[in-house]
C-alpha cells in the first residue's frame, strides 16, 4: 500500500511543484481509474494480471478534468511512476 502523502512529498522534492497541485492530479488519476474499472474499493485484493494504462490517454482525461497543464501532468505522473517503481509496486512496460 502506498503511503499518499509519501508520494505527494517524494514528487514535490523531485519536481518542486506544490503538494496541493500534485494531489489534484493524483484524485483526477484515481477518477480516470475508476471510470476504467481498473481501480478496487478493496486494497488488499491484488490484480492478477498487470494493469496497462494509455498514459496519452490519461493525460488528457486530467487536463481536461483539472485544466492543468500537460507537462506538469506528465511530469508528476513519470515521477510517480518512478516512485512505485522504486518500491516494486510498478514495471515500466
Amino acid at each position: 500500500m502506498v503511503c499518499k502523502e509519501e508520494l505527494i512529498f517524494y514528487i514535490s522534492e523531485q519536481i518542486s511543484i506544490e503538494g496541493s497541485t500534485i494531489e489534484i492530479v493524483l484524485d483526477s488519476e484515481m477518477d480516470f481509474l475508476e471510470s476504467k474499472n481498473l481501480f478496487s474499493e478493496h486494497p488488499n485484493i491484488e490484480p492478477t494480471e498487470p494493469i496497462y494504462i494509455d498514459n496519452n490517454e490519461l493525460i488528457q482525461f486530467i487536463a481536461a478534468d483539472t485544466k492543468l497543464n500537460v507537462s506538469l501532468i506528465s511530469d508528476v505522473l513519470d515521477k510517480e511512476m518512478e516512485y512505485l517503481e522504486q518500491l516494486g509496486i510498478a514495471q515500466p512496460f
